[in-house]
């Protein structure tokens, strides 16, 4: 089961990606627990790639058995890397939380335009 969706570029698009991603929760019958970690892991990621990437930004969303797989794909060629902020900087934590609460996680240059993906999976019980 697969949905995708293009983001907007601006602060309406993490809210359209955790309102896709609660969609298709609910068509998958998710229990509450993974979907709750998934939309917070999704806004990071989708936040990430509108603040630091470049348009397009794309939303994909699959459920293959019990994974969970989510990919934020933009046309930055520049891979993130985990932050180290100090306890006094507001932001820089997005990737430490995803590292934290998902299954697995990690990034892949695209192999045939510039660009990237941003991806994290999660089992469902």
């Amino acid at each position: 089961m697969d949905e995708e969706v293009t983001l907007p570029n601006g602060p309406e698009g993490a809210s359209i990606a955790r309102r896709a991603m609660a969609r298709a929760a609910e068509l998958w019958l998710l229990d509450k627990e993974l979907t709750d970690t998934a939309l917070l892991l999704v806004s990071e990621l989708a936040t990430n790639a509108i603040r630091h990437g470049t348009p397009p930004v794309r939303l994909a969303l699959r459920l293959n058995g019990d994974r969970l797989r989510v990919e934020v794909t933009d046309s930055s060629p520049v891979l993130p890397e985990v932050g180290s902020p100090g306890p006094d900087q507001v932001g820089g934590r997005g990737l430490q939380i995803v590292q934290q609460l998902a299954a697995c996680w990690g990034t892949q240059a695209s192999r045939t335009a510039l660009g990237k993906t941003v991806w994290f999976e999660m089992l469902s019980h």
